[in-house]
C-alpha cells in the first residue's frame, strides 16, 4: 500500500515540475511554464502585466461550452483562435503548446483575415435570430462579427444543389464564380 502512495506521489511531483520558457506574443516578452497552450499563455500575460492588446477571440473553447450538458466540446474545432507563430504558420492558440523562443502575433493581416473568413462560415451556417436568442447582448460570437467587421451580407448566398443538373446550370452563374474566388482565397495554413 505505501509502495502505490509512494508511486502515485512521484507520478503527481513529476507532473508539477515543467520547465519556464520565454515567449513573445505581440512584440512583449512572457515567461510561462512549457505545459501552457498560447492561449493559456497570453491570458497569463494579461492579468499579471496588464496588457491593453485584445483578447485571442475564441468560440469552441469559451468556458460555458468546455462541459455542457456532460458532452465535452473539444477545442480547436472553430478555428477563431488563430494566431501566427514564429512569422510563418498560422496555428490554434487554443490547443498548441508554447516552446522557449516562441513568437507569436496575434493581430497580423494574415491573422484577421482568417479570422474574418471564419466567422463568415460560422454565420453562413447559423440563424442570427439574435433578439429571440437567451445570449443575446451578452454573446461572444455577437462581440466577434462586431469586432472584426462581418455580417451576413459579408458571406455569399450558398444555394443548394438537388442534383447534377443544378450544378452545370449554375456553373455559369455569377455568384457561384465569386464564391469559389471567395473560398479559393480563404485557405488556412
Amino acid at each position: 500500500m505505501r509502495r502505490a502512495a509512494s508511486f502515485f506521489a512521484n507520478k503527481i511531483q513529476q507532473k508539477r515540475s515543467y520547465a519556464t520558457v520565454k515567449v513573445k506574443i505581440n512584440g512583449r516578452e512572457l515567461e510561462c511554464e512549457d505545459n501552457f497552450t498560447i492561449l493559456e499563455a497570453f491570458r497569463a500575460g494579461k492579468r499579471q502585466q496588464k496588457w491593453k492588446t485584445p483578447m485571442i477571440p475564441t468560440l469552441c473553447h469559451h468556458p460555458s461550452l468546455m462541459k455542457k450538458d456532460k458532452i465535452e466540446v473539444h477545442a480547436a474545432t472553430c478555428r477563431v483562435c488563430l494566431v501566427e507563430v514564429d512569422g510563418k504558420k498560422l496555428m490554434p492558440a487554443c490547443v498548441t503548446k508554447v516552446w522557449d523562443g516562441m513568437e507569436v502575433d496575434t493581430q497580423t493581416d494574415k491573422v484577421v483575415e482568417s479570422v474574418r473568413s471564419v466567422l463568415k462560415f460560422v454565420i453562413s451556417r447559423h440563424e442570427l435570430d439574435c433578439p429571440s436568442c437567451d445570449a443575446n447582448r451578452n454573446c461572444e460570437l455577437q462581440d466577434l462579427l462586431e469586432r472584426y467587421h462581418v455580417s451576413k451580407k459579408d458571406v455569399p448566398k450558398i444555394v443548394p444543389l438537388h442534383n447534377e443538373g443544378d450544378l452545370k446550370r449554375l456553373m455559369h452563374d455569377d455568384e457561384l464564380k465569386h464564391f469559389e474566388q471567395w473560398a479559393n482565397t480563404q485557405s488556412l495554413s
